[in-house]
C-alpha cells in the first residue's frame, strides 16, 4: 500500500501541469488574507527560531513555516518532477479510509521575472497559472496575492490544492484524502507562513 500511496501522492502535482480533471465548486475556503507584518506577543518579530520553537518546520531558502500535523521530507528522489522543492508526508498511512496526503512543491520563476514591470508581472502570472491549471478554479487572495484554490477526484481520493506565486516562486500546497478535506485543508492553508 506504501508504493501505491506514494505514486498517487507524487502524480498529484508532477511539473505543475493540468492534471485535473474533475473540479467541484461551491465550497468556502479560509485563507489568511493579511499583509500586516507578522509579530509575536511583545512585538517580537516571528523569526526561524520562534516558528521551530512552535513545532514548525522551516524551509529558509524559500523563508517558509509550515505546521502540518506529519513532518513532511524530500520526495525528489522518488519522482521524475523536476521541481525545486518538493516535499511531502502522510498521516495514517495504514489506513486507506483515514490517509492524507500532504505535498508541497516549489518551482523558481526565470531569472527575468524580476525584471518585468507590476503590470508585466501580473500579467505573466495570471497566464502561467491559467495556462497550467486550465478550466474550473475558485480565485482567492491568500496573503495578499492571488490564489487559485482547485478541487478534484484522483484515484478515489478528493484532493484539494492552493496556488499562488510569491516572491518569484509558484507555491503548490496539496492534501488528497477522504477524511474530511474541507477541514484538513483550512487547517493546512492557515499554517501556512512566510518568514520575513
Amino acid at each position: 500500500m506504501k508504493t501505491l500511496q506514494i505514486a498517487l501522492f507524487v502524480s498529484v502535482f508532477i511539473c505543475l501541469s493540468p492534471f485535473i480533471q474533475a473540479y467541484n465548486r461551491g465550497t468556502s475556503y479560509i485563507v489568511p488574507n493579511s499583509d500586516e507584518p507578522r509579530m509575536a506577543s511583545g512585538s517580537q518579530v516571528k523569526n526561524a527560531s520562534y516558528y521551530l520553537s512552535r513545532g514548525y518546520q522551516v524551509f529558509a531558502k524559500y523563508n517558509l513555516a509550515i505546521k502540518f500535523p506529519v513532518k513532511i521530507s524530500d520526495l525528489s528522489n522518488q519522482t521524475k518532477d523536476n521541481s525545486d522543492f518538493i516535499y511531502g508526508g502522510f498521516l495514517n498511512k495504514d489506513s486507506e479510509s483515514k490517509v492524507v496526503f500532504y505535498q508541497v512543491i516549489i518551482n523558481q520563476l526565470p531569472a527575468g521575472y524580476k525584471d518585468l514591470t507590476t503590470s508585466e508581472k501580473k500579467t505573466f502570472e495570471a497566464k502561467l497559472l491559467n495556462e497550467k491549471f486550465p478550466g474550473n478554479k475558485e480565485k482567492v487572495v491568500f496573503m495578499g496575492v492571488d490564489a487559485f484554490v482547485l478541487s478534484y477526484k484522483n484515484n478515489g481520493y478528493s484532493g484539494r490544492s492552493l496556488v499562488f506565486i510569491r516572491n518569484s516562486c509558484v507555491y503548490g500546497f496539496n492534501i488528497m484524502t477522504n477524511d474530511d478535506i474541507t477541514v484538513r485543508f483550512n487547517s493546512m492553508t492557515n499554517s501556512i507562513e512566510f518568514i520575513e
